[in-house]
């Protein structure tokens, strides 16, 4: 028995709306599930020495080609968390190194077969960012070290095409964008709830403390090393379950950032659950000891407050609560920075890196400036040599004639505007001002408003840390959460108002003849 075409486009948008809040009512037990799936693949690649790596790799494969848009991104999302995680926590000797850089190489293959078929334009706007990357790889081949540059190239192109085909087109599947949310919720539990939980074992949470001492005494044992932290021993910079303070000091703004902008635009009310997170994570932004976090932070809260805010879509009273909350928490945070500083100079300590502010005879600004001015320095002078292109992609001087093939060559560069320049030269820093342009008018013509603030977040990092090239260490987890994440926010946004709009263009009801 057929129905009156009013009523079948009622039903078919009222079901869509029901079958959506469905999904975002049964979001805690989702998240507890995606939180324990994290914490058991960390425990199992552990247990096996890295080989459940592999079987994460298989995984994502199947769930790609299955059209499991959710799962396979996911997985696929874990595995730069994974590259972060404490040594003491998850070693990457051997075969678990190997896995965690292969994994995401033949799982971005995946994706990209099974997303290449999908149509639509519902996507990041990263593309402009080939253009760079050419003049990178023309810049690599008079560089430093061409063979390393071009592995660090095939290295971060994986990294972008992974997270690209992997939400292509995810506001066409409300249950893979609410799953992919809950797998960042879970994400963020993970990181916070885990780097309190190391509080208690300070030789693992305080390991960049750790290896100082380890350097010079590497006979220590793991009660030792307690011993000595939790007294007070030493530069005490917390790193919770990341393998750096410096990385825990650019991820856990920029996950807090997306933890608040989640709140804000999806939920739509204050939630303790949210809120819970929030509070507990400050504090470790604190703990790094990093003048980073500092940055990340004063960037994520002039964002969230003085732009997002202007873009949500809630009733007066909960935005209004909200900037309470906001501005009394400021208020806080600063009253306890002057109560700090004015007992034991702590604010100072922290920004001058020094436990002892009155034998320090260096200036303020230069206290700041010290650790960067010699990587600064350095990448000038890679720019003096060739102003047109650079010395190379993500290499250094010291690199210059080796071959063969390497499995990790870190390096470390500062800023990254400057780091642009000495890589690839003028022409470099030109493509990727174009690529600056294109990501940010992308952003505005697709409404992606979330995912654009949190990229700005993401380049405030990179002013004091320059990762923004370096999937396998904080860069990738960066890209996940403030370009991956951000773009779920805005799906998900996407997705509300579409249902929403829906129900309110519905015509006048008719006589049913």
């Amino acid at each position: 028995m057929g129905f009156h075409p009013y009523i079948n486009y009622m039903v078919y948008w009222c079901s869509k709306r029901r079958r959506l809040l469905l999904l975002e009512n049964n979001l805690f037990p989702k998240v507890v599930k995606s939180a324990f799936f994290i914490a058991l693949s960390v425990l199992l690649c552990r247990v096996t020495h890295g080989y459940f790596a592999a079987v994460l790799a298989l995984l994502g494969i199947v769930w790609a080609f299955r059209n499991d848009q959710g799962k396979a991104a996911s997985c696929y999302m874990l595995f730069p968390f994974l590259v972060i995680m404490n040594p003491f926590i998850l070693p990457k000797e051997g075969i678990c190194g190997l896995a965690l850089r292969l994994g995401p190489i033949i799982m971005a293959a995946a994706l990209f077969l099974s997303g290449s078929k999908k149509v639509g334009r519902h996507t990041i706007p990263i593309g402009a960012i080939s253009f760079y990357l050419v003049v990178a790889a023309i810049s690599s081949i008079s560089g430093y070290a061409p063979l390393i540059s071009f592995l660090k190239i095939i290295n971060f192109v994986v990294l972008i095409v992974g997270i690209w085909f992997g939400l292509k087109n995810i506001d066409c599947n409300h249950e893979a964008s609410v799953n992919m949310r809950c797998f960042f919720l879970a994400m963020t539990v993970v990181l916070i709830g885990g780097s309190l939980v190391t509080l208690f074992f300070p030789a693992i949470g305080y390991l960049t403390s750790v290896s100082f001492f380890l350097q010079t005494n590497p006979d220590l044992s793991m009660e030792e090393l307690n011993a000595i932290v939790a007294s007070g021993g030493g530069v005490r910079l917390f790193a919770g379950i990341t393998n750096q303070s410096q990385c825990l000091a650019v991820v856990l703004p920029c996950t807090l950032a997306w933890l608040a902008c989640d709140m804000l635009f999806v939920e739509r009310r204050v939630s303790l659950f949210h809120l819970l997170l929030l509070i507990s994570g400050l504090p470790l932004i604190y703990m790094t000891r990093a003048r980073v976090a500092f940055v990340a932070a004063s960037v994520a809260i002039f964002m969230i407050y003085f732009w997002c805010f202007r873009k949500i879509r809630m009733p007066a009273k909960v935005k209004s609560a909200l900037s309470l909350l906001m501005v009394i928490g400021a208020f806080i945070v600063g009253g306890y920075g002057i109560y700090a500083e004015s007992k034991d100079e702590a604010i100072s300590r922290w920004l001058r890196k020094t436990e002892d502010t009155s034998s320090d005879s260096r200036s303020f600004t230069e206290a700041l400036t010290e650790s960067r001015m010699g990587l600064i320095e350095n990448s000038m002078r890679d720019f003096r040599r060739n102003p047109l292109f650079g010395k190379g992609f993500q290499v250094t001087e010291d690199m210059k004639g080796i071959k063969g093939f390497r499995l990790s060559a870190a390096i470390e560069k500062g800023v990254l505007p400057i780091m642009v320049l000495g890589e690839t030269g003028v022409i470099g820093l030109l493509a990727f001002g174009i690529f600056l342009i294109s990501f940010y008018y992308g952003c505005v013509a697709r409404r992606l408003i979330v995912t654009m603030s949190l990229f700005t977040i993401f380049l405030a990092c990179n002013m004091a840390e320059a990762v923004f090239f370096s999937p396998g260490g904080a860069g990738g987890i960066l890209w996940v959460v403030c370009v991956g994440g951000g773009f779920i926010i805005d799906t998900h946004i996407k997705l509300r108002n579409r249902a929403e709009a829906a129900m309110m263009a519905l015509p006048p009801m008719q006589g049913i003849s």
